[in-house]
């Protein structure tokens, strides 16, 4: 999924620069502990974005529920922007073409999880182009909450088979995978 492109919104924050990495590099340029941190800050605001669905109650007050759409939009949206930018990272790393050159085996797999990224993107744009035209005189879509929910937990499955794919690749370069 190479053409993935880093877009960022014009006001959005730039992350800093990552000192150097603590164990050797999975693929050129990719961190073992960084990416794996990266997965657990991502699944920490997949939580946190689950915590705030479970705050929608039909029949709110409209500005209660004018602040809580406001605040679901801007958690998902950030969530969209820190995926671009960590799928963005582990496409132009190598990352894939490695495991699947190392691993043979988990070629398929790998081609999976990588095929996913773009779905990922898909999904969280189309809810968030979806909460844009939402009014507050009608409920909230049941189907708009579900496909949250399905998209939030292919996020944390995604990044799941992600981190056991390169934990796999660690233990290989380390001799300890079979």
């Amino acid at each position: 999924m190479a053409d993935i492109q880093k877009q960022h919104h014009p006001a959005a924050p730039r992350g800093v620069e990552p000192g150097p990495p603590a164990r050797p590099l999975l693929g050129p340029g990719v961190s073992f502990d960084r990416t794996l941190e990266e997965h657990r800050e991502i699944r920490r605001t997949v939580q946190e974005l689950m915590d705030l669905i479970g705050e929608y109650r039909v029949g709110m007050e409209a500005d209660l529920w004018l602040r809580w759409k406001g605040a679901l939009s801007a958690k998902l949206f950030g969530l969209r922007e820190r995926l671009i930018d960590h799928f963005f990272e582990e496409e132009q790393s190598g990352l894939y073409e490695d495991l699947a050159e190392r691993l043979p085996s988990l070629a398929p797999r790998t081609r999976s999880v990588r095929n996913e990224h773009r779905v990922i993107l898909e999904e969280i744009g189309g809810i968030l182009a979806t909460l844009t035209v939402l009014q507050s005189t009608f409920p909230m879509e049941p189907t708009l909450l579900g496909q949250t929910r399905a998209t939030l937990w292919l996020i944390v499955r995604h990044e799941r088979r992600e981190s056991d794919l390169i934990a796999r690749a660690q233990l290989e370069r380390m001799g300890s995978f079979d």
